[in-house]
């Protein structure tokens, strides 16, 4: 049977478009949305509502006896996954890109216990927060066994150069709370009056019902719902810095229940400031503003304001309505960034290498404010919901080395900074812990919290420097090693500043008997310049005038980990000529009756005024 001339050319025509379709076609136009609810013992929890936002469209699903859950979703810009079971607290995620999505990145979902108590309708009651046990930051968790340096803290310049040891002493009271997990839930209280409380029909709620209210984890990773953004009842978007949160249901076996809207009901929530928050701030504001969380945007809205009560060193509100509220400081103003970049190699990666997907945990304490908070973020991939920017990609033996970007965004400016990086995101095991300070704030980083900085941002450093998180010689080192030393010039150029790290809690650098021997070996003002006195000038002599400033332990008290010497030498000391500042130099260092020696080559000199 002949075919027709047109219908063959139809034909002809629908097998050359197949054949011309783009690669773009063959993009899956779905994500997965994966992870695991837990409690806080670690056991899965069964029954769990998970409810993916996108766009203007919600799926939901329930996880299994495990905890597990798995729900296909149409690609998009972002996502909010909202995590709900009555009796347990409430977690709510966001991923977000100036992109589509390419991934959600897979996660574990703590839920912690709520409180849950039974009232008469008709004639209220009062419920307290009693579960004040928190999770833990992921530092707090973290396995540290296998970081080189353990908790030491490298403290860097504005270069990147590690300049001392010493954590700040206001960031070091916010790392110990956080890290070895001080910090307690506070005992939140909601007050219901009688007849105050209808179903979604607006009858009014008979009878017993169950309230259950959760104290907000916000050390733990994904405890805070959202992504730290919250709009002001004037439009104006910022982060927060929050002074303690609750969530509330009102439930039977029925239904759920809110306050009646149209007589004005109102109940009242008092959230105690944590104590160690009042060590942080002397001072508390007055009236603080009084958020509530929207689960269709994951953005906390400013409805209301929170008064401190001194007599009870707590805020108090009244509330509109039951969800997830928040008492917080929302800052409108400049903030600032942290850009960081480090290496992948595949398909092998090298040791101490990050491997994705990581995370980044980061702990500060504004300096304008006083306030302390945490903030934690799951690196997947690219357009992974986290920009990881390429910067750079060179073939090697092998295989290919990549050099990838990173930022911490919405920070306090001019604030000194903790971060770990953490291999592995369901068991962290910690890397080198960072100290660092911010910059100045920039208006475009608070105002567009989505897109700025952008990956072209990150890599041409519009707004940070990058800091590079590669190994180093401090994450090379190993406990058999004598001591680490990092060195800085003050800002008068007149001493350098030498920090001494060793394991052992005995350690006395200027005790000739079982100090360290360390020779400086080819001091370099810069490569191919001419080296600076003797090729092999031994700083330890009668003739260096070494001024101890000060000896220290670092690690939790009742088990340090490090003891750290610092030391002070004029900079003529090291160099007969004054004008010759020294900006790197190659050192050999031998404990007193060991037989260990370890050679440190190309140290940078760091500026010791630029440093936290």
């Amino acid at each position: 049977m002949r075919i027709p001339f047109f219908k063959a050319l139809l034909m002809f025509l629908i097998l050359v478009a197949i054949e011309s379709c783009s690669c773009e076609d063959n993009i899956p136009d779905q994500n997965i949305a994966a992870g695991k609810v837990l409690n806080y013992d670690g056991q899965g929890i069964e029954g769990v509502t998970i409810e993916v936002i996108h766009l203007n469209d919600n799926m939901q699903g329930k996880t299994d006896a495990e905890g597990r859950f798995e729900i296909s979703v149409p690609r998009s810009k972002s996502y909010v996954i909202n995590i709900t079971k009555k009796g347990f607290g409430f977690r709510s995620v966001v991923y977000q890109d100036s992109l589509e999505l390419d991934s959600i990145p897979y996660n574990e979902y703590y839920l912690n216990q709520a409180t849950v108590a039974t009232i008469d309708a008709s004639i209220g009651g009062t419920v307290t927060v009693t579960n004040t046990e928190s999770l833990g930051s992921s530092s707090s968790r973290a396995d540290w066994s296998q970081s080189p340096t353990g908790k030491l803290p490298l403290v860097l310049d504005d270069s990147g150069r590690v300049a001392s040891f010493i954590m700040p002493e206001k960031l070091k009271s916010a790392w110990d709370i956080q890290s070895q997990n001080k910090a307690r839930l506070p005992r939140a209280s909601l007050r219901i009056a009688g007849n105050s409380l209808v179903n979604k029909s607006g009858a009014p709620a008979q009878g017993n019902i169950s309230v259950s209210i959760s104290a907000t984890d916000m050390f733990s990773p994904n405890g805070m719902p959202g992504n730290n953004i919250a709009t002001t009842n004037r439009g104006q978007t910022g982060p927060m810095q929050s002074f303690g949160a609750v969530s509330i249901e009102v439930y039977d076996d029925d239904q759920s229940y809110n306050l009646d809207q149209e007589s004005k009901a109102t109940a009242e929530v008092i959230i105690p400031v944590p104590d160690w928050q009042l060590e942080l701030r002397k001072e508390n504001r007055d009236a603080i503003p009084l958020l509530y969380y929207n689960e269709s945007n994951g953005v906390w809205e400013e409805n209301g304001q929170a008064i401190f009560d001194d007599s009870l060193k707590a805020y108090r509100a009244q509330l509109t309505h039951f969800s997830s509220i928040n008492f917080d400081i929302i800052k409108t103003d400049p903030s600032s960034s942290l850009s960081f970049s480090f290496q992948n190699t595949t398909p092998m990666p090298a040791a101490n290498e990050l491997i994705l997907p990581f995370r980044v945990e980061l702990t500060t304490e504004d300096a304008a404010d006083n306030m302390l908070y945490v903030r934690t973020r799951t690196i997947d991939a690219i357009n992974g919901g986290n920009p990881l920017c390429e910067i750079s990609s060179a073939p090697i033996p092998g295989g290919t080395l990549t050099t990838y970007g990173i930022s911490m965004n919405r920070l306090p400016p001019l604030s000194p900074v903790a971060v770990v990086f953490f291999n592995d995101v369901i068991n962290p095991v910690a890397q080198s812990l960072y100290v660092l300070q911010t910059g100045p704030g920039d208006q475009t980083i608070t105002d567009d919290p989505w897109n700025v900085p952008s990956c072209m941002d990150i890599t041409n450093e519009v707004f940070s420097d990058i800091t590079s998180i590669n190994t180093d010689i401090y994450a090379t080192a190993n406990p058999t090693d004598p001591v680490l030393v990092a060195m800085c010039l003050n800002a008068a150029g007149t001493h350098y500043r030498v920090s001494l790290a060793s394991r052992d809690l005995t350690f006395d650098a200027l005790d000739p008997t079982t100090g360290i021997n360390i020779n400086f070996i080819d001091v370099e003002q810069f490569p191919g310049d001419p080296f600076c006195g003797s090729s092999y000038q031994e700083l330890w002599n009668a003739a260096t005038p070494f001024v101890e400033l000060f000896k220290t332990q670092v690690g939790p008290p009742e088990n340090p980990e490090w003891l750290v010497q610092v030391l002070e030498v004029p900079v003529t000391s090291l160099c007969s000529d004054p004008a010759i500042v020294i900006t790197q130099f190659n050192i050999e260092v031998s404990t007193i009756g060991l037989a260990n020696i370890n050679n440190f080559d190309g140290i940078p000199i760091a500026t010791c005024d630029t440093s936290p």
